[in-house]
């Protein structure tokens, strides 16, 4: 199997940029974001404004994009949210998942976005490559996603993305061993699968939590109850400060 090493940790200059004493300046920067994309600017823009105010470094900048949420979103999110998994099928946004568990067990910074989600900040560009903790931490995602009483699971893998049929086998191969009602397939859609399936949705993508039917913060809540060491820079802002930003 190939493998990228022991895990998929921090940046070298994110334990600075992603300070404490920077927390308040980003917070700052991801409401004035949320506040443009409220008015329909367009999200290169609105992030170009915000992050030359801010005088934010590159990362600093994706972390405020992907936190950032209108007031609209968030409510409509909210709206199709499904807690309860029991007799449900999942619809996985894999990748999306996989690499958020990989980078919350590595070390690496989680976002907790404006809609209550946590984000990583990697960026796969055509390449994923497994790391030593990517077959346990699938397994015991497994059990206990399984352990909620989850009728059935289908696996989505970006199928341009080099290694996705690797992970697709891997994946098929855990559910086979453990007896769950596994599927794991790749596809070039899968943003489209996963926003119009009929399952729950398993994504923090915000394309697909705008369009899909229902979907469950399952990536949050394993880390929460799996991984408590888990760096969480927390970028959310209370309802109440959102709304009185957005008048």
């Amino acid at each position: 199997m190939d493998l990228e090493g022991k895990g998929r940790g921090a940046s070298p200059r994110d334990h600075d940029i992603f300070s404490s004493k920077m927390l308040e300046r980003l917070r700052e920067a991801t409401l004035d974001m949320s506040f443009l994309v409220a008015r329909d600017y367009a999200e290169a823009s609105a992030l170009k404004v915000v992050g030359d105010r801010y005088q934010l470094h590159q990362r600093q900048r994706l972390a405020v994009l992907r936190s950032a949420s209108s007031a609209k979103d968030i409510a409509e999110s909210a709206s199709k949210r499904c807690d309860d998994l029991r007799e449900q099928i999942l619809d996985i946004d894999t990748l999306n998942l996989v690499i958020l568990l990989e980078s919350a067990l590595g070390g690496g910074v989680l976002l907790k976005g404006m809609d209550g989600c946590y984000r990583d900040l990697a960026s796969v560009h055509g390449t994923y490559r497994m790391v030593e903790q990517t077959g346990p931490l699938l397994r015991r995602f497994g059990h206990w996603m399984m352990g909620r009483g989850v009728a059935g699971v289908r696996w989505w893998i970006d199928q341009p993305v080099s290694n996705s049929g690797r992970l697709a086998s891997l994946l098929r191969e855990i559910g086979e061993e453990a007896g769950w009602s596994w599927e794991a397939q790749t596809t070039p859609y899968v943003d489209r699968e996963v926003a119009q399936a009929q399952g729950i949705s398993i994504s923090t993508d915000k394309v697909i939590l705008r369009h899909c039917r229902q979907w469950n913060n399952a990536g949050r809540e394993f880390v929460e109850a799996h991984i408590p060491e888990a760096w969480v820079f927390d970028l959310g802002i209370s309802p109440l400060e959102l709304a009185s930003a957005s008048l």
